[in-house]
């Protein structure tokens, strides 16, 4: 799925440019790849988010809430995929990686 960055650059500025490889810093595999993009791109990609704030806002603390613990939810679904990237991208031992990022029920635990 390409990603909101690489929405905001055309494809010909997309393939133009080599994409930076992340790698796990514990045993140097490829964990993945993110496309480097200047300032501009990431302001152009960004730009509809500012745009679309005011309206996030009007949606009042009720609905922002509703969003937000659907949002929760579906981190707590995918909690082991996301420790699983988490402990790629840095290198650390799971339990190091997923300490601050963990949740229980409406509050997160401290890491």
């Amino acid at each position: 799925m390409p990603s909101l960055v690489l929405q905001a650059v055309t494809n010909e500025t997309a393939e133009a440019r080599a994409d930076i490889v992340v790698h796990c810093p514990a045993d140097g595999r490829e964990v993945g790849q993110v496309t480097d993009c200047s300032p501009a791109e990431v302001a152009a990609a960004a730009a509809p988010l500012r745009n679309a704030q005011p309206a996030w806002e009007a949606l009042g603390a009720a609905a922002c809430g509703q969003w937000l613990g659907r949002l929760r939810d579906w981190i707590l679904d995918h909690e082991r995929e996301l420790g699983v990237l988490l402990q790629a991208e840095t290198g650390k031992a799971r339990q190091d990686a997923v300490s601050r990022s963990r949740v229980d029920g409406n509050k997160p635990t401290a890491g």
